[in-house]
């Protein structure tokens, strides 16, 4: 569900443990040779910024000060040590937390030479690539394999509410215990974006602003302690050439990947100790484009993970609970199980995004800014239903959609008494399909334990799912359901404006997966 306001694309398009083998990884120092002129320097092998596992000043870091960071924040030190299932993305993710706390973002003046970890730790500040080094050092040193460890060098293209433009960067691949690549980035580092104005705190949270950022990222070369690699990104630009020329700074404010999501807002009221949580969650799940190249830590959304029921797609709403409360259950009895929060989070937002439950629910404080639908009960599920689902008429008329009609052979009038006094969603993926499916849509394919269910016809009368779905902001240009009229002031509890829906599925979310997280985590 795209609650977030960011999107990256592209990250599944490059091979992220290197194309080939690049052997020449010299590259200009830029630093004068000790007693000799400033304009006298010389030559490294790209690889020496990294330090190396016996590095005493970063041993003693990682002994020490990561420590006692940890200690401040209440961490889990047991886990962080640990060797086994969890340890290395919980130490993973607490050295990040520690150098976005310890290391300040500071831009430097062109062909100022690039800073050894030791230097980095010892001034407090870095640029995009300092950092990246300091990191990368760290956690080589706290025992993750570097095979699991890449900083890269290349670009980050953004696009800010349509205006385009494109920077030099650095920044770290870390291979998770997943197996999955993701970014570990210098300029989203806990303390490194540029703080906002202070805001009065509002009475209630209220939704992002409606600005969007796409952001692309572009590597050129990878390198760790014992290779230099090259991507083939249709460029044939040198190692030497990139260290040698004046960067252009991407300022730490446009790198906000992962801010003011709904993890954000449902886990706004965590305790200090449980920071880390979020965190964490962050990495794992952010909402993008569903579908579309996936983003680089929501696993849900990767299309070859694709499964209706972990998204309350085509009518599956009973299995979509189902895969929900199993994944629950593995949290409350392992609570270093974030994973499956993070599955079960999704899960619960595309349920509220994807189903007809919100038009039929009960509505809490429709027309303030933070309301909402009555938490759904799924075993219960009569207790939070206001309007028993009809699909004969009114705005959910089957007459007013497509249906599959490749493999369902009734009429919309039939499948709207097929349905009736059900919930719903959309379908989606479904192959053949009598409508078209999007280029997006593609992407996924339905599993065949899915598609050879007796009764998969049944779930083809359904509407698609681009036609009533309710989980981008913006009203995408398939969607029927909704009106996209701007309400008034008197009709923000009206129920068929696309904007009220969105609020109110926002808000329903928040609420749920609020609640899920309490009543799965011990205080």
């Amino acid at each position: 569900m795209c609650f977030s306001q960011s999107t990256i694309i592209g990250l599944n398009s490059y091979n992220w443990d290197g194309d080939k083998i690049d052997f020449d990884p010299i590259v200009p120092s830029h630093r004068a040779v000790v007693g000799k002129s400033s304009k006298t320097t010389y030559q490294l092998d790209v690889r020496e910024f990294l330090t190396g596992d016996n590095n005493a000043v970063i041993r003693k870091t990682i002994e020490e000060d990561v420590k006692r960071f940890g200690l401040s924040v209440h961490a889990d030190m047991g886990l962080f040590s640990k060797r086994g299932d969890g340890g290395f993305d919980y130490r993973a993710s607490l050295i990040s937390q520690f150098v976005g706390h310890t290391i300040h973002y500071r831009t430097r003046k062109h062909n100022d030479p690039w800073r050894f970890p030791e230097e980095t730790l010892m001034i407090n500040e870095g640029d995009c690539e300092d950092i990246a080094f300091l990191l990368a050092s760290l956690l080589y040193t706290a025992g993750i394999s570097p095979y699991n460890i890449r900083v890269a060098l290349g670009k980050v293209k953004t696009t800010i509410d349509g205006n385009k433009d494109e920077f030099d960067h650095a920044w770290v691949m870390y291979k998770r215990e997943s197996g999955k690549w993701m970014v570990l980035e210098p300029l989203d580092l806990p303390e490194n974006k540029k703080p906002e104005k202070k805001k009065s705190k509002p009475s209630v949270i209220l939704l992002p602003n409606t600005s969007s950022c796409i952001y692309e990222y572009k590597p050129r070369f990878l390198f760790n302690w014992q290779h230099l690699w090259v991507i083939d990104n249709g460029t044939n630009e040198k190692l030497a050439d990139i260290v040698s020329r004046e960067w252009k700074r991407m300022d730490p404010t446009f790198a906000g990947f992962v801010h003011r999501n709904i993890i954000h807002a449902a886990l706004s009221t965590l305790s200090p100790d449980k920071n880390w949580i979020k965190n964490e969650l962050d990495k794992r799940f952010t909402h993008i484009v569903p579908f579309y190249d996936g983003s680089l830590v929501d696993e849900p959304d990767w299309p070859w993970n694709y499964h209706p029921y972990d998204h309350f797609d085509s009518g599956f709403i009973e299995e979509g609970w189902g895969k929900v409360n199993a994944r629950l259950s593995k949290v409350r009895a392992n609570n270093n199980a974030i994973g499956n929060f993070a599955w079960a989070a999704h899960g619960i937002a595309d349920f509220y995004a994807h189903s007809s439950y919100v038009q039929f629910a009960k509505l809490i404080s429709p027309k303030m800014d933070g309301g909402y639908a009555m938490p759904y009960d799924p075993d219960n599920p009569s207790s939070c239903i206001e309007i028993p689902p009809d699909y004969n008429s009114g705005i959910f008329d089957f007459n007013r959609f497509s249906i599959n009609s490749s493999l369902y052979k009734g009429s919309e009038n039939q499948a709207a008494a097929l349905w009736s006094g059900k919930l719903i969603s959309g379908r989606y993926a479904q192959s053949p399909d009598s409508r078209p499916p999007g280029t997006l849509e593609n992407l996924a394919k339905v599993p065949t334990d899915v598609s050879n269910r007796a009764d998969y016809d049944k779930h083809a009368a359904l509407p698609h799912h681009d036609e009533i779905a309710v989980d981008e902001a913006d009203v995408g240009s398939d969607h029927i359901l909704y009106s996209r009229d701007t309400p008034s002031p008197t009709q923000l509890d009206d129920r068929q404006y696309y904007a009220n829906q969105y609020r109110w599925r926002y808000f329903s979310a928040v609420q749920h997966i609020r609640q899920s997280f309490e009543s799965n985590w011990p205080s």
